[in-house]
């Protein structure tokens, strides 16, 4: 059994130059040792930490450290082991426990053996900065060469929130890959928002709280089982993270697919329209010298072949990025933030195939099928592929109502059938399921001319609403999902620029637009019991793009659209090919 006698903080200095010799000797001596992660545990013992705190803290790490489920953690990596120490900090920082390596249930439990034996240190101030610091300084140095550096601090207070970010920032700029926070929310009950803001830091680094000291120890066991396996920690019920980003990612992948079929509303507010390829025929001659009755002479025949039908094809590509989003807790009892959304990315491939009809000078109608495949990333959550077929029937209107003004009208009706593929983290729990969505579209504008020049205010109401059936999974910790909905209601005001060059073979047209979308649809329903993420409320969306068009001919134009929010933006590029007959 590794067991520390009794120290005090001189102690613990002077033990820490021979030390200090024998690491620096192993370092010389031995190549570093591959492990899947070194964790630096950084502990309060700061005043405001009493003794039976204290006791509750190092009763939940050696809890931990014989966890069934600990053991199994540290073994499911390639090198089957971990390198953990302990560091105390109060006002300033000293090592607990040094670098032990941990490959099985048997070294933790002595690792925990260990943690019984420390008796309290400490008692000054609160500042976790110079736990930081010092756990920095032990990950850089050392005979480990671990795949992830993690440091994991927890406390009941805050310091100098200055020095703890500047601490936060040294780390990460070191090589440190995460710094996770544990704060015990026992007389700060926001606590975890200092922690959010000045302590956690890195790639996919997270905040999680214990309400109190006596909730430390499940705290800690989840923490830890989740930094060793490398993924965000989640409660019991903490299920409902995959069914909240599915409802999410499901309204983006639907507006993705059904976004301005064709290219049709590019068309229109560029000003571009079929007008028929008009035929000249001189008029005929006559022995009596081409002239009409009464002495008038003869108009030539002027026919007009119109093309009222186009064939269209285009494939898009959309990226998009979603933001870690937190909620407060609401269930009695807990005075917590929880993770309602892990950083998200959904890449969309696709592809549509259509044809118009032009009825008259100002009515069109279409149909259109469209299919697309969304790859969404659940950072440390899990994986979807989204698999979606749509059909989109559609009406176009336009008017002239002078030759420099014209007005138009689309709307777009949308079905499509969804089918997903998931496989949730850590043991990958695989569940198949499969959904349907409902979309309606309205765009109106107007053009306004000025010589080449096309330009004016345009507005979109854009609706929304599926269904995912309920599924359950197969495989390690398989879990039932019931049926969930989702829903969104947006709209969109805008101006768009375009202009008209006229050349011999046909018409190219650069065109621009910026747009301010609001979504009154933010706040999802409850999952599972727990809030849903939610929806950016404004955006600011921004276009561009260029076409050229041969009347009753082929055209192609290439598209490119930006949406920007303050939890996500996303890119999208288009081109779009057709033909008019």
């Amino acid at each position: 059994m590794n067991t520390k006698p009794r120290y005090t903080r001189r102690s613990l200095t002077l033990a820490a130059l021979p030390a200090a010799l024998i690491v620096s000797s192993a370092l010389s001596a031995q190549s570093p040792i591959l492990t899947d992660l070194e964790l630096s545990l950084v502990t309060d013992v700061s005043g405001s930490v009493d003794s039976s705190e204290y006791l509750l803290q190092m009763q939940g790490y050696s809890s931990a450290f014989r966890n069934p489920s600990i053991h199994s953690a540290i073994q499911s990596g390639p090198n089957s082991s971990i390198a953990v120490n302990l560091i105390f900090f109060d006002n300033s920082a000293f090592v607990g426990l040094g670098w032990t390596l941990l490959t099985n249930g048997t070294d933790a439990d002595a690792f925990a053996d260990s943690i019984d034996a420390l008796s309290r240190p400490g008692g000054g101030g609160t500042s976790p900065h110079t736990g930081i610091n010092l756990a920095t300084s032990e990950l850089t140095n050392n005979i480990y060469d671990g795949t992830r550096l993690v440091i994991d601090v927890s406390g009941d207070g805050t310091g100098s929130s200055s020095l703890d970010a500047a601490a936060r920032d040294a780390a990460l700029a070191a090589g440190v890959d995460s710094i996770n926070g544990l704060p015990i929310l026992n007389d700060i009950a926001t606590l975890d928002e200092y922690y959010e803001d000045y302590i956690q830091g890195g790639s996919n680094s997270f905040t999680f709280p214990a309400d109190s000291f006596e909730d430390f120890e499940d705290a800690v066991i989840a923490k830890l089982e989740a930094e060793i396996l490398g993924r965000v920690p989640i409660s019991e019920e903490g299920d409902y993270l995959v069914s909240s980003t599915l409802r999410t990612v499901s309204i983006s992948s639907a507006r993705t697919v059904t976004s301005n079929v064709g290219g049709r509303l590019a068309r229109l507010r560029s000003g571009v329209r079929s007008t028929g390829t008009e035929t000249v025929t001189p008029a005929p001659y006559s022995a009596k010298g081409g002239m009409a009755k009464g002495g008038m002479a003869k108009e030539p025949i002027v026919t007009v072949e119109r093309c009222p039908w186009e064939v269209w094809g285009q494939v898009y590509y959309n990226t998009e990025d979603l933001d870690q989003q937190f909620a407060p807790l609401a269930i009695p009892g807990a005075n917590r933030r929880i993770l309602l959304r892990p950083d998200t990315s959904i890449d969309t491939f696709g592809g549509t195939v259509g044809i118009d009809y032009d009825i008259n000078d100002n009515w069109t109608i279409g149909f259109a099928v469209g299919a697309a495949r969304s790859d969404v990333e659940m950072s440390l959550v899990g994986n979807t592929d989204i698999d979606t077929l749509s059909l989109m029937p559609y009406i176009s209107y336009y008017q002239e109502v002078s030759p420099m003004m014209a007005f138009y009208a689309d709307l777009l009706y949308a079905y499509g059938m969804t089918e997903y593929d998931t496989v949730r983290l850590p043991f990958g729990a695989v569940g198949n399921t499969d959904g349907d969505f409902h979309g309606l579209e309205f765009n109106t504008g107007l053009n306004m001319k000025s010589g080449s020049l096309v330009h004016g205010p345009f507005a979109q109401v854009r609706w929304l609403d599926g269904t995912i059936e309920s599924y359950t999974e197969t495989g390690p910790g398989a879990a039932f999902f019931p049926e969930s909905d989702f829903e969104s209601l947006a709209t969109q005001l805008g101006y768009h620029v375009a202009y008209v060059m006229e050349l011999s073979s046909g018409k190219l047209v650069p065109r621009f637009s910026a747009a301010w979308e609001h979504e009154f649809e933010a706040d999802q329903p409850t999952v599972l019991g727990f809030p849903s993420a939610t929806l950016d409320e404004d955006l600011a969306v921004l276009g561009t793009g260029i076409g050229y068009y041969v009347n009753c001919g082929w055209n192609i134009s290439l598209d490119y659209e930006a949406r920007l929010g303050s939890e996500s933006q996303s890119h999208y590029v288009g081109m779009k090919a057709g033909v008019e007959f």
